[in-house]
């Protein structure tokens, strides 16, 4: 009785520990095919990202370098353009560098114009480098250098794009892009296929998403979303397709401004998965190639249309070549080693999408187990992609935060922000000299304006303060001495009323400025002026061609100075809200309530 009670506990046993092994292996099972949708979806597990170590290896995994380089020669291509034309090599156009500039830092100042030629030619020539691959390194290293210097000497001329192009070279710089498609790798063999970090690919996809992300974010306002930032682009001929079904309001209002608003804040995502990114590289191409016809923005159409193919698999130019020349065998590719990664247990690298690539070593002697551990490298490129991405995530909203000083008037300093096409500014200067000494004031405008590029200097407080440095010279070149400068700009921002930006009665020579403060010179935008621009379009809608109106708004305890000067003209004033008085030279002053209307008579200052 005992040997069969033996043999049933242990026939009882061995049933429980099928069991448990049956429930380990499901387990087991269902959580290989959980990790195995994860690779499928994202391009990784989650559990590469539970411990700093996998986190290092998944950064470091070795990956195709095939589309890097067809990146970088396109982007060298198209930065070839870039420099002929936006930077001004072939339009001789920077010779404005001798007219006052505004850099980042101070001490920045522009070479003397022989010396600009020359640093804008040498920066054509690392283009050329840039796009064969060839001194690779050294070239993006003199092209950041030359780069950097000429976008931070002048920020009146920054913008997102120029900006981007700043980025994407310095992101190059760090990346192994000389491994495909260049001639480094035909001077030195063993970098040819040589296999890249998967960091590389993360940076690139990272700050194309960004791009498109942040810009939709940044058009969560309400300026955008309401239509008015690009009003009246629905004329062109680029719409025409939208035209029979849709009046040009319609098309402003839902397919510039909110399908465009909804195509920004969701391209990075379309194009990062696999079953949405043929559609994401179609809305892609069409958008950036609509672009290129509206604006005059150099190469970021182009620029934007290369770097989609940063969201593709790493080896999609091999799968295009062996599809063109589907009639030529070709064999295996097999990656190189590259010290820069780390590798599997097996000694084998890994596509994205899990499959086994074979690993070939050029020196077999070489000892790749040391391969298989993070050493400092690996360690400091990781730590340095964790910061890239949390400096790019916090810089575009510094400015409400840490660096108030940089802020223009009504928005945000256009350049690093991406706040793309959101404000349109029509601006009108005058520039005051006040003599200390006699105390007469002179409108020196005519004088003064030629000496600046543009007037985006005007609506942003550091820039109108470095302008402000520039008259001195000039003045004391004249004779005067002891001076004050006052500024009177008026700003229509989205087809809003005309306002102040500046107090005309602050003496900028002697204005602080803080780069970490809010500047207290400057003037606010004025209460009710979205209701207001109602008003102005209803009765822009109203008028006759042969009727022009001018709008204006004004702070209490201001006043502004014009003349009548055209005799044939019948000019009137009419005051929708508030309370003005006109004073007419040699008349009374006449008090008028809103609503109220006055005649404006020719030869008369008022």
């Amino acid at each position: 009785m005992q040997v069969i009670r033996q043999r049933k506990e242990t026939g009882t046993n061995n049933v429980q520990g099928s069991k448990k092994m049956a429930g380990l292996e499901r387990k087991y099972s269902s959580s290989t095919e959980q990790h195995g949708r994860q690779e499928k979806l994202f391009g990784f597990s989650f559990t590469e990202l539970a411990s700093w170590n996998s986190f290092v290896k998944l950064m470091s995994r070795p990956t195709d370098p095939a589309a890097l380089g067809v990146l970088r020669f396109l982007y060298g291509i198209l930065l070839m353009i870039d420099t002929l034309e936006k930077k001004g090599l072939g339009t001789m156009s920077f010779r404005k560098w001798e007219k006052c500039t505004f850099p980042v830092l101070y001490f920045l100042k522009p070479l003397p114009l022989d010396w600009m030629y020359l640093i804008h030619f040498i920066l054509f020539i690392t283009t050329i480098g840039i796009a064969l691959g060839f001194m690779y390194r050294w070239c993006l290293v003199i092209f950041n250098v030359i780069y950097w210097y000429i976008h931070l000497l002048d920020m009146q001329k920054w913008n997102n794009h120029s900006y981007l192009f700043g980025l994407l070279s310095f992101l190059l710089l760090t990346a192994d892009g000389n491994r495909y498609l260049s001639i480094d790798s035909i001077v030195w063999p063993k970098l040819r296929n040589q296999a890249v970090p998967l960091w590389n690919y993360t940076l690139f996809r990272f700050q194309v998403f960004l791009l498109y992300f942040f810009a939709g974010i940044k058009k969560l306002d309400a300026e955008w979303l309401y239509g008015y930032s690009e009003k009246g682009l629905s004329k062109h001929w680029v719409f025409d397709v939208f035209r029979p079904f849709l009046s040009n309001e319609m098309i402003d209002l839902y397919i510039v401004h909110r399908f465009g608003f909804l195509l920004d804040l969701t391209l990075g995502f379309i194009l990062f998965f696999d079953k949405s990114r043929k559609t994401g590289i179609l809305m892609a191409l069409s958008f950036h190639a609509m672009n290129s016809q509206i604006f005059f923005i150099g190469m970021f159409p182009y620029i934007g249309i290369a770097t989609v193919s940063i969201f593709c698999y790493p080896d999609w130019p091999r799968k295009v070549m062996s599809r063109i020349l589907f009639w030529k065998s070709r064999p295996p590719v097999y990656l190189k080693y590259n010290h820069h990664c780390l590798y599997g247990d097996d000694g084998k690298a890994y596509k994205e999408n899990g499959d086994q690539m074979i690993h070939v070593n050029g020196r077999k002697q070489k000892d790749t187990s040391k391969s298989l551990r993070p050493g400092a490298y690996h360690v400091l490129c990781t730590v340095f992609v964790i910061l890239y991405i949390a400096e790019q995530i916090f810089l575009p909203f510094s400015l409400g935060i840490l660096f108030k000083g940089l802020k223009t008037w009504g928005g945000e300093l256009y350049g690093f922000t991406w706040n793309m096409m959101i404000e349109k500014h029509i601006a009108d200067v005058s520039i005051f000299v006040k003599d200390l000494e006699t105390g007469e004031r002179v409108d020196m405008s005519q004088s003064m304006l030629k000496f600046g590029v543009g007037n985006r200097w005007a609506y942003t407080p550091v820039m109108l303060t470095q302008f402000t440095q520039c008259i001195p010279k000039r003045l004391q070149a004249q004779g005067h001495s002891n001076f004050a400068i006052n500024y009177d700009v008026w700003l229509a921002l989205n087809h809003r009323f005309r306002q102040r930006v500046v107090d005309p009665n602050k003496d900028i020579m002697t204005a602080r400025w803080n780069l970490f403060e809010d500047t207290d010179w400057w003037m606010p935008v004025t209460e009710g002026f979205w209701e207001m621009r109602k008003v102005k379009n209803r009765m822009q809608k109203e008028k006759d061609e042969t009727t022009t109106k001018s709008y204006i708004a004004d702070f209490p305890g201001n006043h502004t100075s014009f003349s009548i000067n055209d005799i044939n003209a019948i000019n009137s004033m009419e005051l929708l809200k508030g309370t003005v008085i006109l004073e007419t030279i040699g008349q009374a002053n006449v008090t008028f309530e809103a609503g109220g209307k006055a005649e404006l008579l020719s030869g008369k200052d008022y």
